[in-house]
């Protein structure tokens, strides 16, 4: 039979290595349409959405992943180590790798189970044309709720947890070095894994070093990566430039014979570099207070946080969660997973923390003025968050940037749950510093259209997030006045309602006007002819988790039925069986259609001696 013919509809080229793998992959097919590409995360690789066609017409697509045969074989490793068999549909890889004979590729297919009828986006593409709602929906009800089957499985506390030790990866290596075979400088420094604690080294010095792991060979760019050994409770990265026999290395060799080298760079020279370009000429980078905000300077406390260690929880983790390892079906809004090569047990946070970096370089770039002063918005945002994590119903988002601040209140909120002290934000917030200044050291932010702004957000944001360790925000100054006096009775004070006549029995979609009622639904309450008209309640999206509060705290299950009932809404088909679920599910499906304010007039009615201030 011969060999399935390959269409690339992306108009990007195609490598012959990429034809080989998919032909292979897809043997006894006619044909595989390469549809569209996905950005790729940390681990490497590109990423097709494919579908392929025989005799029996078009399957459903899948999502093909093409990378180098020892990436593909350390993420099939990592996925049936960490993931396989913990996130049911969400999370798979259909088969084993494929290699084809003589080639140094390999590709992985991920299976989308659920879809078919349905387009696939990342989450990224998703958030460009998304409610909010549906965002909300898409990450607390799919992603995270799946994640925390994969976060609880074999969780357990680990005690004195190094940041240093595990969160080094996160930034550019310690070392760049230029390998010589001899140098003529009367000093040289030598760099063994046990003494690294000690050693003190900067560029231009002359080094000579073993006793480290192999970690990356790049054989194309003629590239060693190295760390300190299994077991070893520092991290210390090199990275080893122009190295010759490289050939000869393997990941996991332990360097036995001597390399000698010149340090080219310090991690602390890589960071200052990329942080000058993306920041320019008019911050100096050596004072203690940047004049910006006047937030305190990351870059001189990197060591110290480094050095700090918390207790804090291990569990499973995808490792990469980034905006374009989430697929999205938008119709019907289901998630999945894809690109596991970093999964491993680690801390929990590492999967929060991964997202939101994402979404600060990715998302909030593109709306902040371009015009100057990101420091002291990306300052105010971060205190605003903060303080809504503390006071969640008393201060709404930013005007202007509701998107990605309810989507981190809602990554913050599945954060909080893996907290080894879940009032304690500062095991998060040093993660989150160590997070956004790696961000620096990611070429694939300096093509974006918004360049530079994805890194000077990243260095602000981990400036910010640094005076919020060192000093609490007032967030009292954040929550807006009292709205003014209504001209209607106080809406403390409780009203009467008359009852409601002719009520429908509805099921299925709304798809004309209906009617909202205003009458008391507790069963036995007599009803009385209305005297004072209701409050003109609005409702809006920032108000969100108020009128969740009260229908939480004035409502059962039953009484939530019967208001489903008044608003002709099918309360059985709100997805969710728990009272918070189908709270929850009923506000969403009231933004979706429009019936937001319906659903609280309705529920004023029934409980008008709630707090309705909010809405007023």
């Amino acid at each position: 039979m011969p060999p399935p013919t390959i269409e690339n509809q992306t108009g990007k080229p195609f490598r012959y290595e990429f034809n080989r793998v998919l032909q292979q992959m897809f043997t006894g097919y006619d044909r595989v349409v390469i549809r569209t590409e996905l950005a790729g995360g940390l681990s490497g690789g590109r990423v097709f959405v494919v579908r392929p066609i025989n005799a029996r017409g078009a399957e459903r697509p899948s999502v093909v992943k093409i990378a180098e045969a020892e990436r593909i074989e350390r993420e099939w490793q990592a996925y049936r180590d960490c993931i396989e068999n913990r996130l049911g549909d969400v999370a798979g890889i259909q088969g084993e790798p494929t290699y084809p004979r003589g080639l140094s590729w390999g590709g992985l297919r991920y299976p989308l189970v659920q879809s078919g009828i349905f387009d696939i986006v990342s989450l990224q593409q998703y958030y460009r044309t998304a409610a909010i709602a549906d965002i909300e929906y898409v990450l607390e009800n799919r992603l995270l709720q799946s994640l925390e089957t994969l976060w609880k499985d074999n969780r357990k506390a680990e005690v004195e947890y190094l940041l240093r030790a595990r969160y080094d990866a996160i930034l550019p290596p310690n070392l760049v070095i230029a390998q010589a075979a001899a140098t003529t400088q009367a000093h040289v420094t030598f760099l063994r894994p046990e003494d690294i604690g000690t050693a003190v080294v900067q560029a231009g010095d002359a080094v000579q070093l073993y006793g480290f792991r192999v970690i990356k060979v790049d054989r194309h760019e003629q590239q060693l990566s190295l760390n300190t050994p299994e077991g070893n409770p520092f991290a210390y990265r090199l990275e080893i430039k122009d190295a010759a026999g490289i050939d000869a290395y393997y990941v996991g060799q332990t360097i036995s014979q001597p390399i000698m080298g010149i340090v080219q760079q310090t991690r602390a020279d890589l960071l200052l570099t990329q942080a000058k370009k993306a920041l320019g000429d008019g911050v100096d980078l050596a004072a203690v207070t940047l004049t910006q905000a006047q937030l305190p300077n990351p870059l001189l406390h990197l060591p110290d946080i480094l050095n700090r260690s918390f207790d804090v929880q291990i569990g499973y983790i995808h490792g990469d969660l980034n905006l374009e390892n989430v697929l999205v079906e938008p119709q019907n809004r289901n998630a999945f997973l894809i690109d596991f090569a970093l999964a491993r047990q680690d801390q929990i946070l590492h999967d929060p923390l991964r997202m939101e970096m994402a979404v600060m370089t990715r998302l909030l770039p593109e709306l902040f003025d371009q015009v100057g002063q990101i420091a002291e918005q990306v300052a105010a945002f971060y205190e605003r968050l903060h303080c809504a994590m503390q006071r969640p119903q008393e201060i709404p988002p930013p005007t202007g940037l509701e998107k990605p601040f309810i989507i981190l209140q809602t990554i913050r909120r599945a954060a909080k749950r893996h907290l080894h002290r879940s009032d304690d934000w500062a095991e998060y917030y040093h993660g989150l510093i160590l997070y956004l200044l790696g961000a620096l050291r990611f070429s694939d932010l300096d093509d974006l259209p918004t360049t530079p702004l994805p890194k000077q957000v990243a260095f602000w944001g981990a400036a910010a997030t640094l005076r919020l360790l060192q000093q609490q925000p007032n967030c009292a100054d954040l929550i807006p006045p009292p709205a003014s006096t209504q001209t209607t009775s106080p809406i403390n004070t409780p009203q009467p309602t008359a009852a409601p006549t002719n009520i429908t029995h509805f099921h299925g979609p709304v798809t004309s006007p209906i009617h909202t009622g205003s009458g008391n639904i507790q069963a036995g309450t007599p009803q009385q002819a209305e005297t004072t008209p209701p409050p003109q309640l609005r409702y809006h999206t920032q108000k969100r988790l108020a009128l969740r509060q009260i229908l939480w705290d004035h409502f059962n299950l039953s009484e939530l039925q019967d208001l489903c009932l008044e608003l002709a809404i099918d309360f059985e088909n709100l997805p969710g069986s728990a009272k918070a679920d189908k709270i929850r599910e009923l506000i969403l499906y009231g933004e979706r259609y429009g019936l937001s304010e319906a659903i609280l007039q309705a529920a004023y009615g029934a409980r008008p001696h709630a707090n309705w201030q909010p809405f007023q």
